[in-house]
């Protein structure tokens, strides 16, 4: 059955040229074909010829009739394969040619189907023209590879969505599901793709939210710490401001309890630092960030870049150099000490039997 013919209106003053090797995709698949043909009758003809040679020379056997033969074979198939590559060959350089004849000369929003059409025909082996330009009207057979071709591109596009929900990347996984529900608003399977990467979300954080309430437990902030960054995208909203403020809260005890515990070291000053950077948003977070200076100085570090620094200066010399002087500090005794809620008794228990603490 003959595809019915599409028309496309061809750019003007400048349409597809069907003249000439650059132009006429054609040329190069009759001439490619041209080439097959002929070094498979050339190796025919080698044969041939060695078979009468061998036939008409005197004191010929059996066996070197039949070596004459299999040599007349080997003929014919190094030839017809000699000539298969250079056909191959020849109609790689009609695709490269063709597409870059079009990429130049067709400048509108059609380009890229002009192209593809172009190199959809460079893939047939049974010598049909090539598109023609007449009076600016361009002629293309209707593609009967085009919806297999995008059934084939969705289901590319629904694996890469799998692969990057089973490692965790759900925001270029909602990203994918939104592109493919958008380019392709009729097929179910972006439905089923969306429903999928809701249930692996959902799982995810409640195998997170798990994990945070372990790490709580045992008084663990460094791994509370990280199990919060992996629930970011997991977690929006009102939902989300709650965990942070909670969490905020119970970082700020945390920080108290260590303090009061003797001598302030800079492992406590890096975990109020870590804290401020990742719940600044909230009261308690601002509040922890507003001390840092102080304690920091108070752990011998510069209270600007947080270096070792112990001099009386506002700051090293390498922080009055370049850096603008600090904001306002609050000792850490002004800090605001959330009160202490009774659902998690074991938070607050003496700093002196916590191992963690």
């Amino acid at each position: 059955m003959t595809d019915a013919p599409a028309t496309l209106d061809a750019p003007s003053p400048s349409p597809v040229s069907p003249h000439g090797p650059l132009g006429d995709h054609g040329w190069f698949v009759r001439t490619s074909n041209w080439i097959a043909w002929g070094a498979l009758l050339l190796g025919a003809i080698r044969g041939v010829q060695g078979l009468i040679l061998i036939s008409l020379a005197p004191g010929v056997g059996l066996a070197d009739f039949l070596n004459a033969v299999v040599g007349a074979g080997y003929d014919v198939v190094a030839f017809g394969l000699g000539g298969l590559v250079v056909s191959a060959l020849v109609r790689a350089l009609g695709v490269w040619a063709e597409s870059k004849s079009s990429t130049e000369r067709i400048q509108s929003p059609d380009s890229d189907v002009l192209v593809r059409a172009l190199s959809r025909l460079a893939t047939t082996h049974d010598g049909r023209r090539p598109p023609e330009a007449t009076n600016g009207v361009l002629t293309i057979a209707a593609e009967p590879e085009t919806e297999a071709d995008a059934r084939a591109a969705a289901d590319v596009h629904l694996a890469e969505i799998r692969r990057l929900t089973r490692e965790g990347e759900w925001d270029a996984a909602e990203e994918g599901v939104r592109s493919y529900r958008s380019n392709r608003p009729d097929d179910p399977r972006g439905l089923e793709a969306s429903d999928e990467l809701e249930r692996a979300m959902q799982a995810a954080l409640d195998h997170w939210e798990a994990k945070l309430q372990a790490a709580r437990s045992v008084n663990d902030p460094d791994q509370v710490l990280e199990i919060h960054a992996r629930m970011q995208p997991l977690v929006e909203g009102e939902k989300r401001q709650t965990m942070d403020v909670d969490l905020a809260r119970w970082f700020l005890v945390i920080v108290h309890r260590r303090l009061r515990g003797g001598r302030i070291q800079p492992d406590v000053v890096a975990l109020a630092d870590r804290i401020a950077d990742s719940f600044g948003h909230t009261k308690e977070g601002a509040s922890l960030r507003a001390a840092l200076p102080t304690l920091r100085r108070s752990a011998g570090l510069c209270p600007r870049c947080a270096k070792p620094y112990t001099g009386l200066a506002d700051a090293c010399a390498a922080c009055l150099i370049t850096t603008p002087a600090p904001p306002a500090t609050l000792e850490p005794d002004e800090l605001d000490e959330p009160p202490i809620e009774s659902r998690e008794p074991d938070w607050f228990a003496d700093p002196s039997g916590e191992s963690a603490a």
